[in-house]
């Protein structure tokens, strides 16, 4: 056995690989999340559906080409540890991981056809620095690698730091994200389709706010994928 192989043994006798739903080690051909999670996963199959609920919960304000999440999200579920450990312990894996899983899904019913960029939602330069990474740019970065649709996350900015939205009510949320996007090159995505990422949509007054943004500079075919979605 040579030392690199020595040092993987003791570093998962240290930092063993577990679920990052439920917690129990990941036997060997298992990733970031084990086979019983992955399989009661509750996904949503909205990309299976032209007119879905969350198409449909966007009609009013925005004219969407498409839009799906991975599964439903549910507060004090055992899933909700994926964000937790996406957002605040440094699992940037995780985000990739899932990236890649439903990019390798969306592909299968044709998501990707003709798109010119996936954007994802920004945070405030504040946080991001504060954090390290922006996870929404990782989850992208894990849906390249299999649909190699670019990214561009240099286009839409967010210019206002925002308090938590936790405990806000749907329209104190709405009134929280107004005009906090911007476009600081307007060319860029005129009249480009393009796929914006976010890691949970629980009103989806942060895609509006990124819709208007990009609609008051130029038109763009706009579809929307998020992680979980309430």
């Amino acid at each position: 056995m040579s030392w690199i192989e020595w040092f993987k043994y003791f570093e998962q006798l240290v930092y063993p690989n577990c679920c990052c739903v439920c917690g129990d080690l990941l036997v060997q051909s298992e990733k970031v999340i084990c086979t019983d999670c992955l399989m009661n996963m509750p996904f949503t199959n909205y990309h299976l559906q032209d007119n879905n609920l969350l198409v449909q919960r966007f009609a009013t304000t925005s004219q969407l080409r498409q839009a799906s999440a991975l599964f439903f999200y549910e507060k004090r579920s055992r899933y909700q540890n994926i964000f937790y450990q996406l957002k605040y312990n440094d699992r940037k894996d995780i985000g990739h991981y899932f990236g890649r899983l439903s990019a390798l899904e969306l592909q299968k019913s044709g998501w990707f056809e003709d798109m010119d960029y996936i954007v994802p939602v920004p945070l405030h330069p504040k946080r991001e620095k504060k954090r390290g990474y922006n996870q929404s740019v990782i989850i992208a970065q894990g849906m390249e690698s299999v649909c190699h649709v670019p990214i561009e996350k240099d286009t839409l900015i967010r210019v206002v730091e925002t308090v938590t939205q936790t405990h806000k009510n749907v329209y104190e949320r709405w009134d929280n994200t107004q005009g906090i996007f911007k476009l600081q090159n307007n060319t860029t995505l005129k009249g480009k389709n393009i796929l914006i990422i976010d890691d949970v949509l629980t009103t989806g007054s942060t895609l509006k706010a990124c819709i208007q943004a990009i609609h008051e500079e130029h038109p763009a075919q706009i579809s929307l994928f998020t992680l979980a979605c309430v």
